[in-house]
């Protein structure tokens, strides 16, 4: 540091004699227009070309401009420029290209618990009254079953099968009726519901449902978020399930996740009956607390739609 600091007060010494040097020319065409100037400092005044005095000033400074007073690199090499990371470069740059689509989808699959099975009829209707284009709806509704009790019934095996079957572009998901119970994680272990060790089981489940879906043919899938319940324990469970679907899909380009919470709630808490964007009311749950009636359907549709409206997803159809 000390080396720098005397390199540089030596350069800007020199500097300042050069300057004065060749800046004596204007100092004596400054005199030379003074009042007090005789005659003869007024004649070699107005002989004294200026232009060539700024123009030997500008090159003094153009050689300072070229000089590196960082000497740190060795053998005098030329500094580059420090590369910014490939996070810094392109902060979820990658992803929002991806989630926002730039064509129109037309095929669907919609897949999950027996929720979805009130979902997948409202979602059918609401695509014949839409103005939007559905070239294929497919539905795969199964009871009592989600990614917990794969034992029982394994999405993940049927997934791509559906997919291979089907090939839509687009996915809606809706899991976690049958969810909230013990849970055998990656250890051979059985978890209590909702204790520290499921969460991180159930979002394992999550992670690898989603890494399926976004490794597959599939453009764009929407993960469906559960709206608040008049059941304490279904409203616990959601909201910790809702969390988990939330934080992964935001990890994955193609998923997409949902947000319904206050879709059946008025001021905050549920409502029971609730009314939908034409201002007709009905109730939204049936009496067990998790299921949707079709009135309660039809809201949670009306959101999906909105949301791929924005995304870009929906075509309208040609008048």
């Amino acid at each position: 540091m000390i080396i720098k600091d005397f390199r540089f007060l030596l350069i800007a010494s020199l500097g300042t004699i050069f300057l004065t040097a060749f800046n004596y020319p204007l100092v004596i065409k400054s005199l030379g227009s003074s009042k007090l100037a005789n005659t003869q400092l007024k004649q070699v005044a107005r002989q004294i070309n200026i232009q060539d005095s700024r123009k030997t000033e500008t090159e003094f400074w153009n050689t300072i401009k070229e000089i590196d007073f960082d000497d740190s690199s060795q053998n005098n090499q030329t500094r580059k420029k420090p590369e910014l990371s490939k996070t810094a470069q392109k902060p979820k740059t990658q992803l929002t290209e991806v989630k926002k689509q730039k064509k129109p989808l037309t095929e669907f699959l919609l897949v999950g618990d027996s929720i979805m099975y009130a979902f997948g009829i409202e979602f059918k209707n609401a695509a014949k009254k839409s103005n939007y284009k559905f070239d294929q709806i497919k539905v795969d509704s199964r009871y009592s079953t989600g990614l917990n009790r794969i034992d029982y019934f394994d999405w993940y095996a049927k997934t791509p099968k559906l997919i291979s079957k089907y090939n839509p572009e687009a996915m809606v998901v809706l899991f976690g009726g049958n969810d909230d119970q013990t849970i055998l994680d990656t250890e051979g272990k059985y978890r209590d519901p909702l204790s520290p060790e499921w969460k991180a089981a159930y979002r394992e489940r999550v992670e690898r449902y989603a890494k399926l879906i976004n490794q597959s043919s599939v453009r764009k899938a929407y993960w469906i978020g559960h709206p608040t319940s008049s059941v304490a324990r279904y409203r616990k469970f959601f909201l910790i399930a809702n969390k988990i679907y939330q934080e992964v899909s935001e990890t994955y380009p193609k998923m997409e996740f949902v947000e319904n919470w206050d879709a059946f709630a008025v001021n905050g808490n549920y409502a029971p009956i609730v009314a939908n964007k034409s201002g007709n009311k009905g109730r939204v749950r049936t009496k067990d607390g998790y299921h949707f009636t079709n009135h309660g359907a039809s809201i949670v549709v009306e959101n999906l739609m909105d949301k791929m409206h924005q995304d870009g997803v929906l075509q309208q159809k040609v008048q």
